[in-house]
């Protein structure tokens, strides 16, 4: 596993000696210093508190707790850091350590570049003196209710996973971080039991029963959820998240049993997304059941997604094109790059075999959606119905990201009411085609 470390250089006003009985607990504002005379080099390594929650707790797909004001954030400090020192011994005098009074889940820490390190960091460079380096605590907590970092502030997603994270960061000088580091990828993983008063502080303070408390450095983080991909069949997943995560540049590419395809570019994440129109054109050999083969293609696509967006990864639909799936990853990342999707929310595809769009003759919009217990709806269809019963102008509309299901149907409504029509909008549990079988149908 790689090694994670942060260097910045910076100085700034004095703070509490180290584990005092008032831990500093306050935000230092970034001021101006350029008159400064002596700066610091500090290193940093990020470890973490884990809370692992009861089944039951997961369950109910609660948020995470709220963060912490500053007394507590600065009660939980004080007890971690005992904890620490137990665990490490007195070597881990010799360096500065951040607590954050909040929890997260698991993918907001585990973000490309680690922007949670850059950000302690910082905070820890706005608390220091000019004299230099001086080991302290900062513990970090909210006031108001509101988080003094906006841009770490804890998601507090509902659903959030079975682990969440108490992010802590120790920071010294550079010579000094070589010797503690060894220390923690050693010792935390086997040994880093929270004790007892660490344990109390997060019952009374965030309110939760936790399963099991324990203490891992980034690095072991990172070794957990790779098992934990690796073991659900997200394997290529995890290689497309380490990639991003340690800002690897070289391009690389992820195909999947299911035809789906994840170009790495070195900055983000480019994949095609196909129509049923496209993927009935050119069906993956082998396939028993075409539509079953896209509703898998599908299935992976959305989870792929997510995770990647979770973990924010920055992730651009493409238009498909053979050459994609061919010659080198850089070269298929080139192709990919002009061929993104105009809009990044959903797909629309004009149905050619279709007349244009409709006269002042339409009586009503009729539309379907095409959905599946798995996988919830795939794509809509929908045309101008004129008296006679023809449809024209029908178009399909794929919701590339989930929150376009409600725009695709905010659409169809706007319009139905420009033509002065009403609009007969049916659910289909299966993915209904033409008799053709070459594209969606638009009515059952």
């Amino acid at each position: 596993m790689h090694e994670l470390a942060i260097e910045t250089t910076a100085t700034r006003p004095p703070v509490e000696p180290y584990f005092s009985a008032s831990a500093q607990s306050a935000i230092v504002a970034p001021r101006d210093k350029s008159d400064e005379p002596m700066q610091a080099t500090l290193s940093a390594s990020p470890i973490a508190l884990t809370v692992e929650l009861p089944f039951a707790e997961v369950a109910r797909g609660a948020r995470p707790p709220q963060p912490l004001s500053r007394a507590d954030a600065q009660t939980l400090a004080e007890a971690v850091g005992k904890d620490l020192q137990r665990l490490l011994g007195d070597v881990l005098y010799e360096a500065g350590m951040v607590s954050v009074g909040a929890l997260y889940d698991l993918p907001e820490v585990l973000q490309p570049g680690l922007p949670m390190v850059d950000a302690l960091t910082s905070v820890y460079a706005d608390a220091m003196p000019p004299t230099g380096f001086e080991p302290s605590v900062l513990a970090i907590g909210g006031q108001g209710g509101r988080f003094p970092i906006p841009d770490i502030a804890p998601r507090r997603e509902a659903g959030a996973g079975p682990l969440l994270i108490l992010p802590l960061l120790l920071v010294a000088p550079p010579e000094t971080l070589d010797r503690i580091t060894p220390i923690l990828e050693e010792k935390l993983l086997h040994t880093g039991q929270a004790g007892l008063d660490t344990t109390r502080a997060v019952q009374s303070c965030f309110g939760l029963r936790p399963e099991n408390l324990t203490y891992a450095t980034f690095n072991d983080l990172c070794a957990l959820m790779k098992v934990q991909l690796d073991h659900g069949g997200f394997g290529a997943l995890w290689d497309l998240i380490e990639n991003a995560l340690f800002q690897r540049g070289n391009p690389a590419r992820e195909i999947l049993d299911t035809g789906n395809l994840f170009l790495w570019t070195g900055e983000r994440v480019l994949t095609p997304f196909f129509t049923v129109g496209e993927w009935l054109s050119h069906p993956p050999p082998g396939a028993a059941n075409v539509i079953d083969a896209y509703l898998a293609w599908l299935r992976a696509q959305r989870q792929y997604q997510a995770g990647l967006e979770a973990h924010g990864i920055d992730v651009v639909a493409v238009f498909p094109h053979p050459d994609l799936f061919e010659g080198s990853a850089a070269s298929a990342c080139d192709t990919a790059a002009g061929r993104a999707l105009d809009d990044q929310q959903m797909r629309v595809e004009t149905d050619p075999s279709t007349a244009g769009p409709g006269s002042s003759e339409s009586t009503r919009v009729s539309a379907v959606e095409h959905a599946t217990p798995e996988t919830g709806p795939v794509a809509f269809s929908a045309g101008e119905e004129s008296t006679d019963g023809s449809l024209a102008g029908v178009c399909h509309y794929y919701p590339v990201r989930r929150a376009a299901v409600t725009a695709i149907r905010r659409l169809l409504e706007e319009r139905a009411r420009s033509l002065g029509v009403v609009l007969n909008l049916e659910t289909a549990d299966e993915v209904l085609l033409d008799a053709r079988g070459r594209q969606l149908r638009p009515r059952p």
